[in-house]
């Protein structure tokens, strides 16, 4: 019996614009699983920016699926770009239970020495964002101390990576460190401290204020919603 290759099952299922960039990157030479996944993976934030969250899950699990069932290239960037998608589109969607089990398998997969050799610029701030996923989905199971200590790890993570890898730009640090602040301050205050997430929310909001006089890419009416 012919194997069967999981790759062109899942491009077969993708939409048309996905099948030209699948061939505009193998031309310059990107590894063809990892290309695979970002696709899909871009393909399932298109989809909840345009609020189809169930439609999202649905293609970062294909994703991660696809990254699980690659055995000819290291399997570690794949793998935790498709569980953060996993992570992030399920937290969306409302399904705690698995983006807790997919933020959970990012961290320790983040932790181990196959992502830590690989680590640069690009994904060095993957692991504060799967530890501010899991506090988060800790939260809404109903576990806020969990959420709290998950919280606090992003944040110093984020710091950690900010103040230990020079060659990360540091518009890219701050906003690693922003994004976990607020993560903070949603947590704190589902835990019913107002006072620390105001002062929290009132740190990013200078922040932001900050970004868009610069032109930045964020808007000013955003700003002071």
């Amino acid at each position: 019996m012919a194997e069967v290759n999981p790759r062109s099952d899942f491009l077969a299922a993708r939409p048309p614009w996905v099948h030209n960039v699948v061939r505009l990157s193998t031309s310059i030479s990107q590894p063809p699983c990892y290309q695979m996944v970002d696709l899909i993976v871009h393909e399932a934030r298109l989809l909840l920016n345009l609020g189809d969250s169930e439609e999202a899950l649905q293609v970062a699990n294909e994703a991660l699926q696809l990254a699980r069932a690659n055995n000819l290239e290291p399997m570690a960037n794949s793998l935790v770009w498709a569980l953060h998608a996993v992570a992030f589109t399920a937290l969306s969607y409302g399904d705690h239970k698995c983006a807790l089990e997919a933020a959970q398998e990012g961290c320790d997969v983040c932790a181990s020495s196959d992502w830590q050799n690989i680590e640069g610029e690009h994904n060095a701030f993957i692991r504060p964002s799967m530890l501010a996923f899991r506090s988060s989905a800790e939260a809404n199971l109903g576990r806020c101390q969990s959420a709290l200590e998950y919280a606090h790890q992003a944040i110093h993570t984020s710091l950690d990576i900010r103040h230990k890898k020079l060659d990360v730009l540091a518009t890219t640090s701050e906003q690693s460190y922003m994004e976990t602040r607020g993560n903070l301050a949603d947590i704190l205050l589902a835990s019913g401290d107002l006072a620390q997430a105001r002062q929290i929310c009132e740190e990013r909001r200078a922040y932001f204020s900050k970004r868009v006089d610069r032109r930045m890419g964020e808007y000013r009416e955003l700003v002071h919603q």
